[in-house]
């Protein structure tokens, strides 16, 4: 239980797998401390402000990659702080191109039915290997609706009035500086 609040929870797999277990631990370590009422609760007040400030020094001080980049990534503040950054970026990026005629393929679309609904999204596809005139499967967003298309056409991708399609997958340097690639066109190649 302890080993839970010395080593920050570095991804959501560990929370989840953990986070039962620690629960009935709590429970055994409350009912322990309950039967000891004259220094139990003492004891208890202090080992939680410990933990707990164990826990607010290393969110805040810890570096991402600690033991070094082979490792895993611990979540802190500094990751936060770069994931928030890096997907503002994005979204201004995207927000750039006027809403008619564009249309935006990107793995985090979800954020973009959220945080700017009023663009036409779309995932990426997933085509058919034995055959890539086929999509095998899409997402689609319009006005914050989704759809989910199977077996389409490659070239009904790209609706029909479609000026600009901005890529927002296609990042060419670091996370850190998304490069969304935008593609103008004055008619459809597609339509």
């Amino acid at each position: 239980w302890i080993v839970y609040f010395l080593i920050w929870p570095g991804n959501m797999g560990t929370i989840l797998v953990c986070i039962a277990p620690f629960f009935l631990l709590a429970a055994v370590g409350l009912d322990w401390i309950v039967e000891r009422a004259r220094w139990g609760a003492a004891v208890g007040w202090a080992a939680l402000a410990i933990l707990l400030a164990w826990n607010v020094a290393i969110f805040t001080f810890l570096p991402q990659y600690p033991f070094g980049e082979s490792y895993r990534r611990f979540d802190n503040r500094e990751t936060v702080t770069s994931i928030s950054d890096y997907y503002r970026t994005k979204l201004s990026l995207v927000s750039e191109s006027p809403v008619e005629g564009t249309i935006v393929y990107a793995n985090a679309f979800r954020h973009l039915q959220y945080y700017l609904p009023q663009y036409r999204s779309f995932s990426p596809p997933s085509l058919r290997r034995s055959d890539p005139s086929l999509v095998r499967s899409i997402i689609s967003i319009d006005n914050g609706v989704m759809e989910a298309w199977e077996e389409v056409d490659v070239t009904t991708l790209v609706p029909p009035g479609t000026e600009r399609i901005v890529f927002t997958f296609c990042v060419m340097s670091s996370p850190s500086t998304p490069s969304p690639l935008v593609i103008p066109s004055r008619s459809s190649p597609f339509s």
